[in-house]
C-alpha cells in the first residue's frame, strides 16, 4: 500500500512524450500525462483492427482481461511520423470511469506514442498557452503549455475517442 508521501510524490510528477520530431516555433512538442493517468508502458502489444474505423483508431487489444482502443495520437493531431517502421511505445491510460454505473469501472485506452517518454516534475512555472498557438484543434485538448523551451499539450482522450470535432456540417 502507498503512503500520503509516495502518492503527493506521484501527484507531483507528469509523463511527457515528445512528438516525433515535431516543433513549435523551434521547439519541442510533448503530449502530457499525469503519473496517475499511466497505468503501464508496453513495448509491444497485439491488437486486432476495427474496420470502418478512423485511421487514427488503429484498433482494440487486451489489456489484463480489458478491452482497450488503441489510439495514435500523432496522426489524430495530424502529425507526419518521418520514420513510419518505428514501432515505439504504448501507454494503457486511465480517462475516467463510466457513469451510471453501480461499480464505476475505470476506461482505458492505449496510446500509440514514440520512444521518447520522460518523467518530470509538475512545476507552476508553465505558462499556458492557446491549442492555436501550438497549432492543435482546441476540441481535442485539455490544456496546452509552456515550460521552458518546450511546449505541451494534454489531450482530451474522450473527446478524442468519440472523434468529435466543433465544426458546423451546414
Amino acid at each position: 500500500m502507498k503512503t500520503k508521501k509516495q502518492i503527493r510524490r506521484q501527484a507531483d510528477k507528469i509523463v511527457a512524450v515528445r512528438v516525433g520530431r515535431k516543433k513549435v516555433d523551434g521547439k519541442f512538442l510533448f503530449f502530457l500525462f499525469t503519473a496517475r493517468q499511466v497505468e503501464e508502458v508496453l513495448a509491444d502489444i497485439s491488437m486486432s483492427s476495427l474496420p470502418f474505423a478512423p485511421a487514427f483508431l488503429s484498433g482494440v487489444c487486451n489489456w489484463r482481461g480489458h478491452l482497450a482502443p488503441v489510439i495514435d495520437l500523432e496522426q489524430r493531431f495530424g502529425f507526419t511520423r518521418e520514420d513510419k517502421t518505428s514501432k515505439g511505445r504504448y501507454l494503457v491510460v486511465r480517462m475516467g470511469t463510466t457513469e451510471g454505473t453501480d461499480r464505476g469501472e475505470m476506461l482505458r485506452c492505449v496510446v500509440r506514442v514514440t520512444n521518447q517518454i520522460h518523467t518530470l516534475d509538475a512545476s507552476a512555472s508553465s505558462v499556458p498557452v492557446s491549442a492555436e498557438q501550438v497549432g492543435v484543434d482546441p476540441s481535442l485538448v485539455l490544456g496546452a503549455f509552456k515550460e521552458n523551451e518546450d511546449f505541451f499539450i494534454a489531450p482530451d482522450l474522450i473527446a478524442i475517442l468519440k472523434n468529435q470535432r466543433k465544426t458546423e456540417l451546414f
